[in-house]
């Protein structure tokens, strides 16, 4: 049996998880399955909200290289 963890469950900011759910994204599986470029484009998510995100997933990012990872999915 696959338990799938909603998006509630993560310890995420109450505007982070509305924004994810306006967009779709119900799960951990959902958002794990989103690049950058596509939560950048969540409205009302922004690069705080991206870097939050990251942070609750567990991914290992400075502002160096989550800077360099934004601006690289600009061009």
């Amino acid at each position: 049996m696959v338990m799938t963890i909603d998006i509630d469950a993560l310890s995420l900011p109450v505007r982070v998880r509305n924004a994810l759910k306006e967009a779709g994204v119900l799960t951990r599986d959902d958002l794990l399955k989103q690049t950058v470029q596509d939560l950048l484009r969540v409205p009302n998510l922004g690069r705080k909200g991206v870097a939050e995100i990251l942070v609750v997933l567990g991914i290992r990012a400075n502002e160096l290289t989550l800077g360099e990872m934004l601006e690289r999915e600009r061009k």
